[in-house]
């Protein structure tokens, strides 16, 4: 068997007939002396001429896979993936040259760890003389601290969060939402409310 198909081999590429034929697209030698230089195809043992045709056969069938599948696309593909790669390009030498210098080693394993992380945030928002709130506040910050605390024994104790949110929370939207915010992931919140 070895010799018929090393002889069909040698037929094939004495004549100018197609060399072969794969769903009715020929390959002549051309083809195949474009793949493997002839001057090699010339030295090589019966056994390396058989792994060498093998491959040829198995390439031109994947390329032929890939075009049935939709790989082979037009210009606009080619412009597009290389505009694709660029970018890729100019954002990895911007992580590399300008962010990751400026953020601190801790940030970044903390991103790696989390980024794929979402939590059920809820919030009682307890505000002081001085904190952002939209509404005008009038406790002290040492006022809050003891708020905070008395509300945090009251939730340990058995206290329903949504009932401690509706009477203690500053936030406007408490009355909506309960202090309920939602599912948040890693980089969407201050990073103070993060940690």
């Amino acid at each position: 068997m070895f010799f018929s198909f090393l002889y069909f081999i040698c037929f094939l590429l004495a004549n100018n007939d197609p060399l072969l034929t794969i769903n009715n697209v020929n390959y002549n030698y051309n083809d195949f002396y474009a793949f493997y230089p002839k001057q090699q195809w010339a030295v090589a043992d019966s056994i390396k001429r058989e792994e060498v045709y093998s491959n040829f056969i198995k390439r031109h069938l994947c390329i032929l896979e890939a075009k049935n599948i939709g790989l082979n696309r037009g210009p606009n593909f080619r412009i597009k993936s290389n505009n694709s790669l660029r970018q890729l390009l100019v954002n990895e030498t911007y992580e590399q040259l300008v962010a990751i210098p400026l953020i601190d080693k801790k940030t970044i394993e903390n991103a790696k760890t989390f980024a794929k992380k979402e939590a059920l945030v809820k919030h009682i928002l307890i505000g002081h003389v001085g904190a952002q709130l939209r509404s005008k506040q009038t406790r002290s910050i040492d006022e809050a601290l003891i708020l905070s605390l008395d509300v945090f024994d009251q939730f340990n104790n058995g206290a329903l969060f949504e009932e401690l949110a509706e009477k203690y929370s500053d936030d406007p939207g408490v009355q909506k939402n309960s202090g309920t915010i939602g599912w948040v992931g890693w980089g969407q919140t201050v990073p103070e409310f993060e940690k």
